[in-house]
């Protein structure tokens, strides 16, 4: 109850009459329901169209036209209702009008066959030819076969050849290819419009070696470049009393950052005696720690981390590591707590030692 099916002698969906069978389906039944209604209906209101009575009362010369369809549209082959011998044709005017006062019609439709002018695509022996004219059409179409005079767009073997023409072509096309006399775009080999002699090399192009300068009298560059066998690092005149790889800590807005991961160094000023903490990162040796290890409590007092034995915690007054003295704190971690331990004797050893200079003793 929702798919109704029906005949219609003349359906022009495909621009030719022709007898189909249809059927159609809707969501459900109400609307399938409202669609026979209306159906029905306008059938009623079509059998009062006097033209139509005559289909309905089976007269002999009537035959069924295309719904909205202009003189001429669309003239069915055998049709008594067909003009006969138009000299206009149809948008598709067949082969066979039903009149023979001539078998072929004088300009043809837009697919019309075996006329003098062709259609769009006529067929064989059309004298103008179509879009797609066949072969021996005396003017060519769009895409004409062989054996065609002027040729089409992608003619192939005609005389005056198309834009992809085929060889022996007179003209060539734009891809012509070889043995064309005219040449293409790309002609051939043995196109007339061969590759034009090359100009004789420009003297002015020619390759000069260039000379790179190295001096220049009377100025001395402000920089040098040149490797230096040894890199100054400031610790030259300091006695290394410990060393240790180790990760490096900082607390910083409420949380532990890391500084970075080194060798951990207590170095002594070999002239003073003052000994200091220092840490760089072992790829780009930038400082992450540097001070000097003493200080009231509870300044460089070593305290066990969240009570692990592998890394200590200590705060320190002033460390300079990025070149402005500032109070901070630190963590050191160690591989193991045996070195962790050692770290920690040799730190308050050195913290003693410091204590002990008479600067360090006033602060």
């Amino acid at each position: 109850d929702k798919c109704w099916v029906w005949n219609t002698p003349a359906d022009n969906a495909e621009e030719q009459l022709e007898e189909t069978k249809f059927a159609l389906k809707f969501g459900n039944p109400e609307l399938a329901q409202a669609f026979k209604t209306k159906f029905e209906e306008v059938k009623k209101q079509n059998e009062e169209i006097p033209e139509f009575k005559a289909l309905i009362g089976g007269s002999a010369d009537a035959a069924p036209k295309a719904p909205a369809a202009t003189p001429g549209a669309m003239s069915k082959a055998s049709s008594a209702a067909a003009p006969a011998a138009s000299s206009g044709g149809g948008l598709f005017s067949s082969a066979k009008p039903a009149e023979p006062a001539s078998t072929a019609a004088s300009t043809g439709g837009l697919f019309g066959s075996s006329s003098n002018t062709g259609g769009l695509f006529s067929q064989t022996s059309s004298s103008e030819g179509g879009l797609f004219g066949s072969a021996a059409s005396s003017g060519g179409g769009l895409f004409s076969s062989a054996n065609s005079s002027s040729g089409g767009l992608f003619g192939s073997l005609a005389s005056s050849g198309g834009l992809f023409s085929s060889a022996a072509t007179a003209s060539g096309g734009l891809f012509g290819s070889t043995a064309s006399t005219g040449g293409g775009l790309f002609g051939g080999a043995a196109a007339q419009t061969a590759d034009a002699s090359k100009p004789e090399a420009n003297e002015d192009d020619e390759y000069v070696a260039e000379e790179e300068v190295t001096h220049i009298p009377g100025w001395q560059a402000s920089v040098s470049l040149d490797v230096q066998d040894k890199v100054q690092t400031g610790e030259e005149d300091e006695e290394e009393l410990y060393s240790q790889r180790s990760k490096l800590y900082r607390f910083r807005d409420g949380e532990w950052k890391e500084r970075g991961l080194g060798e951990s160094k207590l170095l002594k000023d070999k002239a003073t005696g003052k000994i200091r903490f220092l840490l760089r990162q072992e790829k780009t040796l930038k400082i992450v720690a540097n001070h000097f290890v003493l200080g009231p409590s509870p300044y460089c007092e070593l305290a066990p981390n969240a009570g692990s034995d592998k890394c200590w915690v200590w705060n320190t007054p002033a460390d300079n590591a990025e070149e402005q003295l500032e109070e901070t704190k630190f963590a050191l971690k160690f591989g193991n707590p045996e070195l962790a331990q050692a770290f920690k004797t040799k730190f308050e050893e050195v913290k003693k030692q410091n204590e002990e200079i008479p600067e360090f003793k006033a602060l």
